[in-house]
């Protein structure tokens, strides 16, 4: 099935893998470049709508989704992908390629809106596509909840109770922090 991922999904999928394969053969400094330049800082981000100028606006509002391209580790690299690719393909067959790319930047950016509420005023730095990859899980939801077949809803239900459970699991475990790469 992965082989046959239509072809947004197989390409963005490709090229996060592309791109954190290249960061590591280049090394700590390439990833510390890239990081600092394309990760969501909320608090360059909020600087925006202050009296505090920054020098790059556009780049710091582009990092709303380029932070999505940008993984910890390994683990962290696959099991999004491997979320994205089973649930991104399904909007994708279901949208077609500009929506399922309006669902993408969506996600990305109130997935980073949303964690930069919830974390307050704390200074981090974030990285990952889970924003982008939980927008395709509840547009699959919904495409679920919309079908005619009463199998169809329930599974819809299933699979949000499933999927709530096992984020309040990893919330409570610590789980998240360890597929970021937190130590």
């Amino acid at each position: 099935p992965i082989l046959l991922a239509p072809p947004a999904v197989t390409f963005l999928t490709a090229g996060m893998i592309a791109l954190h394969a290249l960061l590591q053969v280049l090394g700590p400094a390439a990833q510390s470049w890239t990081f600092r330049h394309f990760a969501f800082v909320p608090y360059e981000f909020f600087a925006l709508f202050g009296d505090r100028q920054l020098d790059t606006p556009v780049q710091t509002t582009l990092t709303l989704v380029t932070h999505a391209f940008l993984h910890g580790d390994w683990a962290h690299l696959l099991i999004n992908m491997g979320m994205f690719l089973a649930f991104g393909s399904l909007v994708e067959r279901a949208y077609r390629i500009p929506a399922f790319l309006a669902f993408f930047v969506i996600g990305a950016a109130s997935g980073a809106l949303t964690q930069t509420v919830f974390e307050g005023g704390q200074a981090f730095v974030m990285i990952g596509a889970s924003g982008a990859v939980y927008c395709m899980m509840g547009v699959v939801v919904r495409l679920l909840l919309q079908s005619k077949n009463p199998a169809g809803r329930k599974r819809a239900v299933v699979l949000a109770a499933v999927l709530m459970a096992l984020n309040l699991f990893g919330g409570l475990m610590g789980v998240g922090d360890l597929l970021a790469g937190a130590q």
